[in-house]
């Protein structure tokens, strides 16, 4: 009878039995004695109540460091921004102002913390822990055409044309997508990045982005006498692009690279630019990757890349659709007006 009051008395105390921990227990477990061994890099600023590990880029304006946020030991991104004057701090402003705009979205950064008015301006982000698209590309290049699979490659897709519907019903325009702002978080899913130089669509102004991956009627230089209305359409061209660079490994237009390198003047380097991409088509990507790359796919990424905005998908979600009906065997609209489709 001693022994069954002493089990009851042990079950009150909740130590008759042993709990197992859970696997988040488990993993916050193993990321404690981890981060024991973590330290500051000495050449990083530093900011209250995060830990710099390592540099991961580096802008004109801004660094990113990868990091810990201490009091929730997690892994994040923190860029920092290192000239507060002038156009640097606009772009500050603006980026933040912009991620807020965009919060909760589960294929574009997430905006975890801000400090814009003290000494050293920051913000912090999801880290995206497996790198850009652009590492493919280069793994394309070096490796030849039998890099990710397509299918993966289709879904990024996917998950590219979901932000960006979203970004454009805020009334935005990323205007500067490209393979380098398209990051993978840790179960390689796309992240989409970088609103530096985004904007609203009931704004006015001059707007750049990156060559090879922008819009002939977007690469204008900056003109304060005839200021451009952003347009979805050059996202839409730039998602061409991203997906043509991710798929062949050949950024479109690669050729006038060394062209575009004589001259530093902007103004003169845009006209190549434009020039080349109305007067030198590329190459479709069905032929170009030997048919690794099939008819409707390649149908529905040159159709984003059409010189004249009227001929491209005018909405993310016509992209989607197509992906979809592609996806399901069924006809994409590029090709529904050929002879025997």
């Amino acid at each position: 009878m001693a022994l069954k009051n002493e089990d009851k008395i042990q079950e009150g105390l909740g130590i008759h039995h042993t709990m197992s921990q859970t696997t988040d227990g488990q993993k916050v477990s193993q990321q404690l004695s981890e981060f024991q061994d973590l330290k500051q890099d000495p050449t990083a600023p530093k900011i209250a109540g995060y830990m710099l590990l390592k540099p991961i880029g580096q802008g004109a304006y801004a660094q990113v460091w990868e990091g810990i946020q201490i009091r929730t030991r997690k892994f994040v991104a923190v860029k920092i921004f290192i000239k507060k004057n002038g156009v640097h701090w606009f772009f500050l402003q603006r980026e933040a102002d912009r991620l807020l705009r965009l919060d909760k979205h589960p294929h574009i950064v997430s905006m975890l913390d801000a400090d814009l008015a003290g000494e050293i301006p920051y913000y912090v982000m999801d880290l995206a822990q497996e790198g850009s698209l652009e590492r493919f590309i280069q793994d394309r290049k070096m490796s030849g055409p039998d890099g990710v699979a397509l299918e993966q490659s289709v879904t990024w897709l996917e998950e590219i044309a979901q932000a960006l519907s979203y970004v454009h019903a805020k009334q935005m325009v990323h205007c500067d997508l490209k393979p380098a702002n398209v990051l993978l978080d840790d179960e390689m899913h796309v992240r989409v990045a970088d609103f530096g130089h985004s904007r609203i669509l009931s704004e006015s102004g001059s707007s750049l982005g990156t060559l090879f991956f922008m819009a002939p009627e977007q690469s204008i230089a900056p003109d304060p006498n005839q200021p451009l209305q952003p347009d979805v359409r050059w996202d839409i061209y730039a998602f061409g692009c991203t997906a043509y660079a991710l798929l062949s490994g050949h950024v479109p237009h690669e050729e006038i690279g060394a062209q575009l390198e004589k001259t530093g003047d902007m103004g003169e380097r845009l006209g190549i630019y434009r020039d080349s991409i109305r007067t030198q088509p590329v190459p479709e990507l069905y032929l170009l990757t030997r048919g690794r790359v099939d008819r409707d796919l390649s149908a529905i990424i040159h159709k984003c890349m059409e010189t004249d905005p009227a001929k491209r998908y005018q909405t993310s979600l016509a992209i989607l659709k197509d992906l979809k009906n592609r996806r399901e065997g069924r006809g994409v609209s590029p090709l529904s007006l050929n002879p025997g489709y």
